[in-house]
């Protein structure tokens, strides 16, 4: 878990694996500059962690959902 998890400024999603990346390409690509933390590990991985992106692997687990974390 990270330290947002649990707030009401951080949610998980999870759906069909194509939606959840064309879900967190669109965030990232929106608001990436503004979000803490956006995990998605699985195919077309995208990643932010304090508002950089990141590589595919940098947190585990993140297959089967997108995690999405601002504190603004």
């Amino acid at each position: 878990k990270t330290k947002y998890a649990g707030r009401a400024a951080a949610f998980d999603a999870s759906g069909d694996p194509r939606k959840m990346s064309q879900f967190a390409r669109a965030v990232a690509d929106r608001y990436g500059k503004d979000v803490e933390e956006l995990f998605w590990n699985g195919q077309g991985a995208t990643n932010i962690k304090n508002r950089k992106r990141v590589g595919k692997g940098f947190v585990s687990g993140h297959t089967d959902h997108v995690h999405v974390a601002d504190v603004d």
